[in-house]
């Protein structure tokens, strides 16, 4: 299940791992996020008494984390998984960033299972506006139930003066008009958990 060309349920025989199910699935789509879950049901025994039944019943399945980058690009096998009767695979699609203010194409942009650094973010964005302080950007990030807010200069990192930092899923950067000295925090309560708000981040 999740970012595979055909998701389902597979009749198979013989002993099957996760690269011969992602196979049988037609492989990975474009937005498949970094990481596999194989999801396994607690090992049945042959014969239960009433009292193991209710407690094997009352066990939860085990969940495995598998990177793709180090199955598929690195070719890790040790990750290739062989596959019980019952295990579920599901490959989550990847998250966004977001980037507003003074750029071109303010948006929300998926990460494809990539990292995206803030130099690339501007890419994506397709540059600054001439009137943009790149030097004031801000990164408004989620962790829990705390909000982050980090200084990134933007006109450094493309000199390579700064480091280019990596975005996490959902990081918003924000690149204010230039002279702007204060950020209205409160359009960030307006833009959580909402998908598509180019238009509104654009006019910051």
């Amino acid at each position: 299940m999740g970012a595979v060309e055909k998701p389902g349920v597979f009749d198979v025989t013989g002993q099957k791992t996760v690269l011969d199910l992602l196979a049988m699935a037609g492989g990975l789509k474009e937005e498949a996020g970094p990481s596999l879950f194989l999801i396994r049901r607690p090992s049945e025994e042959v014969e239960f008494s009433e009292r193991e039944k209710k407690e094997s019943a009352e066990k939860t399945p085990e969940t495995y984390v598998i990177s793709l980058e180090e199955l598929l690009v690195k070719g890790d096998f040790r990750l290739n998984q062989p596959l019980n009767h019952g295990d579920v695979i599901n490959i989550p699609v990847s998250g966004k960033i977001f980037v507003g203010g003074q750029v071109i194409r303010p948006g929300g942009f998926p990460m494809k299972g990539k990292r995206i650094t803030v130099s690339q973010a501007v890419t994506l964005a397709e540059g600054l506006k001439p009137d943009a302080s790149g030097s004031e950007a801000k990164i408004f990030r989620e962790t829990g139930t705390e909000r982050e807010i980090l200084s990134v200069d933007v006109y450094a990192i493309q000199k390579g003066e700064n480091q280019d930092p990596y975005l996490k899923e959902n990081d918003i950067l924000i690149i204010p008009k230039s002279g702007t000295k204060a950020f209205f925090l409160g359009v960030l309560d307006t833009l959580k958990g909402v998908m598509g708000f180019g238009v509104s981040l654009g006019t910051l």
